[in-house]
């Protein structure tokens, strides 16, 4: 039986308490996805080489929890996930168990059931252990940013209220697909009764827009080293540094190419030299 461990997560507080700056700027914030077996890359999450780019291998995954083991305070580490892929069920919770650990599941609701994605019983069940379960909005949009009030605050709305009829409670986290914030996002998550907001955002630092609590993640990739992740939940300035620089350019990339830069994403990650590459936010 795995070692069920302590819990991070306390459903029987309040979102609002859960994310209250005082509690939540001390921690830093870890995005991953997928994790599977090598070669597997298309049996959890979304297809093609783009996505594969953000999935990690089994035993690189426990390189990684090992390395956060051995950091004082591990505890302020949040380990998130997004897609809602099936490995959050049969890989990732199992691992982070072993290691005492809960994760935080983002789910985009529309794929709940669907092949290759997270069923409801298996949401339910990862409550249950003690792993929290947050909206990825609701059909995992890349027009978080950009699109109408009313289309993002029922992206948030939709997916929220169903995931809170599947666990019996008020689903109040979430992270924003593909990094796309903006404030009207984060407006649209707070009227959507959202209090705790994750972007991709390398920071550690937190801001509160209309009462949401928004909060940056570092993020991980397929070759993202142990030694990094250990480094960056130590505080390491000069590894947070390498981030930060790298998600503004993409940041000004975005804002460039506007609603073409998805498409130009598929197209650079298809091409053959980029085949086995690292994908960046």
């Amino acid at each position: 039986m795995l070692d069920q461990g302590p819990q991070f997560f306390d459903h029987t507080l309040s979102a609002r308490g859960c994310g209250a700056p005082g509690n939540l700027k001390r921690q830093i914030a870890f995005c991953y996805h997928d994790v599977l077996e090598d070669g597997a890359e298309n049996h959890s999450g979304f297809h093609g080489p783009d996505a594969a780019s953000y999935k990690l291998g089994m035993s690189l995954f426990e390189k990684h929890l090992q390395a956060l083991s051995e950091v004082p305070g591990a505890e302020r580490c949040l380990l998130t996930f997004d897609d809602g892929g099936s490995s959050a069920f049969s890989i990732i919770a199992p691992m982070l168990e072993a290691f005492g650990r809960r994760g935080c599941f983002f789910v985009p609701t529309d794929f709940i059931n669907r092949p290759g994605f997270l069923t409801e019983d298996q949401i339910r069940e990862l409550h249950a252990r003690g792993h929290r379960i947050g909206s990825h909005s609701r059909s995992h949009s890349v027009h978080m940013s950009d699109g109408s009030y009313e289309a993002v605050y029922a992206e948030w709305q939709h997916s929220a209220e169903l995931l809170a009829g599947l666990l019996g409670e008020p689903v109040a986290w979430a992270s924003v697909p593909s990094g796309y914030y903006s404030r009207k996002t984060a407006k649209a998550a707070a009227a959507a009764g959202i209090e705790v907001l994750f972007t991709l955002e390398p920071v550690a630092a937190n801001r509160i827009v209309e009462g949401c609590n928004v909060r940056g993640r570092y993020m991980v990739r397929r070759h993202t080293r142990p030694a990094t992740v250990q480094a960056l939940a130590r505080g390491n300035s000069a590894v947070s540094s390498v981030q930060w620089l790298g998600w503004n350019v993409k940041k000004f990339a975005k804002a460039v190419l506007g609603r073409a830069y998805p498409a130009v994403r598929r197209v650079y990650f298809m091409a053959p030299h980029r085949s086995d590459s690292v994908r960046a936010e």
